[in-house]
C-alpha cells in the first residue's frame, strides 16, 4: 500500500518529544501496518524509539530498513516479559524530556499533530491527556490510559490483569487515580482523539481474538505464540479502509 503522508515541516514537529512505541508482528494491522505507522508518526516528533518484542512476520526487518530512512528513528529489541516491562524499556531509551506513547494500530492525523503543537506551545505542562476514538465499521468512544504525552521524570508503567494491560504511574500514584488538584495543576486536556483502528467487522474481531487473549496474553506467554502464528491472524489484523478517512 502506497503512503500519501506528507513529511512534517519543522514547524509541525513536537519539540523535545520522542515517540515511544512497542511493536510485534505489525506488517499489517487495521491501521495500515508498521510502514504506515512510521511514516505517519515519526516525522512529527523530534526522536522516535521503536522496540520490537519478538516479531516473526518481517516487522523487525522492515523497521531496520525504515531506520536507515529516518535519522530520528532508533529501533531496538527487547524480549517480551509483559507490556509494562516493554513500555519501561522503551522509555528508558528516550533522550528527550517528554515521551509520546502510541501503539502501532493508533494514529493521529496531520492536523492533530499541528493542533497538538499549538496546544503545547500555548500551554506548557508536564502531562497531556487525549480522548480515544475506536474506528471499526462505525466510530465509538474508546478508553485508553492517560496521559499519553508526559514528562519522563518519576513515571513508570506497571502491569495489570496478569500482563493483559498496563497503566502509567506518576510519583507512585496510578495516573488515572490522581487527585483533582494534581490533574488540574499539571495536566492539559488536548481535546484530540487518538484513533484506534479495528477491523471493520468488530464483532467477529472480538470473537476471534478473545481466545488468543485468554490463552496467550493473560497467561503472560505471548513471547511463545506470536499473533502472526494464530489461526485467525489475517482476520483480526485485516486492514480497515476507513484509515483513509483519518489522514
Amino acid at each position: 500500500m502506497e503512503s500519501n503522508i506528507a513529511i512534517a515541516t519543522p514547524q509541525t514537529v513536537l519539540p523535545d518529544v520522542s515517540l515511544a512505541a512497542i511493536v510485534r508482528d505489525e506488517m499489517m494491522n487495521p491501521a495500515g501496518g508498521i510502514i504506515d505507522f512510521i511514516e505517519s508518526t515519526v516525522p512529527f516528533v523530534e526522536e522516535a524509539v521503536i522496540v520490537d518484542t519478538g516479531s516473526k512476520d518481517g516487522t523487525r526487518e522492515t523497521l531496520e530498513e525504515l531506520e536507515a530512512r529516518y535519522p530520528n528513528l532508533t529501533v531496538l529489541d527487547h524480549p517480551f516479559q509483559g507490556y509494562a516491562d516493554a513500555r519501561n524499556f522503551s522509555l528508558q531509551q528516550v533522550q528527550t524530556s517528554k515521551a509520546f506513547v502510541l501503539d502501532a494500530d493508533e494514529r493521529l492525523t496531520k492536523d492533530d499533530f499541528a493542533s497538538l503543537k499549538q496546544t503545547m506551545d500555548a500551554n506548557p505542562a508536564l502531562y497531556y491527556q487525549f480522548d480515544f476514538l475506536n474506528v471499526a465499521e462505525s466510530d465509538f468512544p474508546g478508553i485508553g490510559h492517560n496521559p499519553r504525552l508526559f514528562a519522563l521524570e518519576n513515571t513508570k508503567y506497571m502491569n495489570q490483569n496478569n500482563h493483559a494491560g498496563e497503566c502509567l504511574f506518576i510519583d507512585g500514584i496510578r495516573a488515572d487515580k490522581w487527585s483533582d488538584d494534581l490533574v488540574y495543576n499539571n495536566s492539559v486536556i488536548t481535546g484530540i482523539d487518538i484513533k484506534h483502528f479495528y477491523t471493520q467487522d468488530f464483532k467477529s474481531f472480538v470473537t476471534k481474538i478473545y481466545s488468543w487473549y485468554q490463552v496467550v496474553v493473560k497467561n503472560g506467554i505471548s513471547d511463545i505464540v506470536a499473533p502472526s502464528e494464530t489461526q485467525d491472524f489475517e482476520l483480526w489484523k485485516a486492514y480497515n479502509p476507513r484509515r483513509e478517512e483519518f489522514r
